[in-house]
């Protein structure tokens, strides 16, 4: 059983050739609403790679397991030979459960909660499989909740459950965006408590998991939640992969909690539609901006004397300009239009990625890190 943990400083190198590479609104002034900022550096990869091992950071636990016994939403237990009979479909009541036994050298019983959220997924083809497909005896890779009962068997909620396991691959990787870039084509995205940077090529094949809908790399934001297949992990710190394959899960609208320096809570933002959404102005003078709301175009200016913008409510298109020189950066569609509702200006917090460029911005389960 693979537990993730939050990284210290000194992690190391070792870290990454051992173990695993994961780690891990205001009141708006009378003159209108708000806004706010962020962007990192990578370090270069390292002349080796590893194999790395597969996990949900920080909340999550994985394990690979072999399922003891199934009892779906009809109350029914089942065995390998009547596993599909009356069974749910993919989305099931929280009262179906599996009971499975942990591979490792210490084997542990664990009951998982399947709930309407629960993913269960061919690891080789990355497509959606019913449930009802899941045999006694199956061997699956299982992503869980960190937090149990105290019951024996422990339960814990299941997060998604990987058949189809391949002895020469890895199973599919579970993680949440914590900050996302593009150059020239290709997206960057940091993960797993800032220890890994994954890259998605712009031919990189993309897709939903229950939908036929059109995806590219550049609709996975910070705050999306992706299936990412790689094998390879280059020696650096953070670890660097090239995605062979990805697959984007469906959002769960979400509340997180913004915090500034001395890890101090100053606010609320929200996950909407896969993309974290912030506050404009108290995110905004939280960085070092000065906000200026313009009524008359429905736009809102930051500047902190190095760096500018203008962010116009009702459009998904942001740039960043220099405040003491001509020229800016191309338009860049972050995932969501600005908007106002209650005299508050809400922003996709990339859009201070896209400002600043010490990284500072991060979402690290709900929380938000300014």
């Amino acid at each position: 059983m693979k537990l993730k943990k939050v990284a210290a400083a000194g992690l190391s190198a070792v870290m990454i050739l051992t173990g695993s590479i994961t780690a891990m609104a205001a009141d708006t002034p009378a003159g209108g609403p708000e806004a706010g900022p962020v962007s990192g550096t990578e370090t270069p990869a390292g002349d080796t790679a590893v194999m790395p091992d597969p996990g949900y950071y920080l909340y999550n636990v994985s394990s690979k397991a072999v399922i003891k016994e199934i009892n779906l939403s009809d109350g029914k237990e089942t065995d390998g030979a009547d596993a599909g009979e009356g069974a749910a479909e993919i989305g099931a009541a929280e009262s179906s459960h599996i009971l499975i036994e942990t591979v490792e050298a210490t084997p542990q019983a664990i009951r998982l909660n399947l709930s309407d959220s629960t993913v269960v997924m061919d690891t080789q083809t990355g497509l959606p499989v019913n449930r009802s497909e899941l045999k006694v005896g199956q061997e699956i890779y299982a992503y869980y909740s960190a937090a149990m009962t105290r019951s024996l068997p422990p339960q814990s909620h299941a997060e998604a459950i990987l058949v189809n396991l391949d002895e020469k691959s890895l199973p599919a990787h579970l993680l949440t965006v914590e900050k996302s870039s593009e150059l020239d084509g290709t997206v960057s995205l940091l993960a797993e408590n800032g220890t890994i940077i994954v890259r998605v090529a712009a031919d990189t094949p993309v897709s939903p998991l229950y939908t036929k809908n059109i995806v590219r790399n550049t609709d996975i934001h910070m705050g999306t939640r992706i299936f990412a297949w790689y094998d390879i992990v280059a020696l650096s710190m953070p670890g660097q992969a090239n995605a062979q394959k990805v697959v984007v899960l469906p959002s769960e609208d979400r509340d997180v909690t913004i915090v500034s320096e001395g890890d101090i809570a100053v606010g609320s933002g929200k996950v909407e539609n896969g993309v974290v959404m912030v506050p404009l102005r108290l995110t905004a003078e939280k960085l070092g901006f000065t906000v200026t709301w313009d009524g008359a175009t429905e736009s809102v200016k930051l500047t902190n004397n190095e760096v500018q913008t203008t962010v116009k409510l009702g459009e998904d298109s942001y740039y960043m300009s220099s405040a003491k020189a001509i020229g800016m950066s191309k338009p860049t569609a972050l995932g969501a239009a600005a908007y106002e509702v209650n005299g508050v200006s809400w922003a996709p917090a990339e859009l201070f990625n896209l400002l600043l460029t010490d990284g500072s911005v991060r979402l690290i389960g709900d929380t938000l890190y300014l």
